[in-house]
């Protein structure tokens, strides 16, 4: 996957409220370190304030970070989650579509097969042709869970038993 390039108008739109959470930290933090330099004029104390001023900030920015590289890594799994689900399903109907092209190439082949027999006058072994095709559909509907093998699979079924009456009939 091709990695994105983040940026901090994006950050903050997708975040607002923990950026408006930042600023108002950050004003406070400032306010409460102006007001405590101009009532004490101690070096010492403006120093550990800034310094208090500084890691809160810093720990804020921190936290801040992981929670958007947390919700980046949550969005790049469900991304590879989707994927991933498109790639079976494609993959499945692939397989459906294999089979399908299979079952009519095998139609195709014994229509072709009948007509030929057909041509040559050669009833008798259209006749024992059809008969050893129904044979392997003696019941009534086939169900292999697949709608278009079914529907296929049924209607070939059903061609075999109008030709198999039909050529009964030729021959009485």
């Amino acid at each position: 996957m091709k990695r994105k390039q983040i940026y901090w108008k994006q950050v903050c739109q997708k975040h607002w409220i923990m950026t408006l959470l930042f600023s108002i930290i950050e004003f406070e933090m400032i306010r409460f370190l102006l007001n405590q330099s101009y009532q004490q004029i101690n070096p010492y104390l403006f120093l550990v304030n800034v310094f208090i001023v500084i890691s809160v900030f810093i720990t804020f920015i921190a936290f801040f970070l992981i929670y958007v590289n947390k919700n980046i890594k949550m969005e790049k799994d469900m991304v590879e989650d989707h994927l991933k689900i498109f790639e079976e399903l494609y993959s499945e109907l692939l397989k459906q579509d294999r089979e399908v092209s299979k079952t009519n190439h095998n139609i195709r082949h014994e229509r072709e097969y009948l007509l030929q027999l057909l041509s040559q006058k050669n009833i008798s072994e259209a006749i024992k042709y059809i008969e050893s095709k129904f044979e392997t559909y003696k019941e009534e509907t086939i169900w292999t869970g697949f709608k278009c093998i079914d529907f296929i699979i049924n209607r070939r079924k059903k061609i075999l038993m109008i030709m198999r009456s039909i050529f009964k009939l030729i021959l009485l």
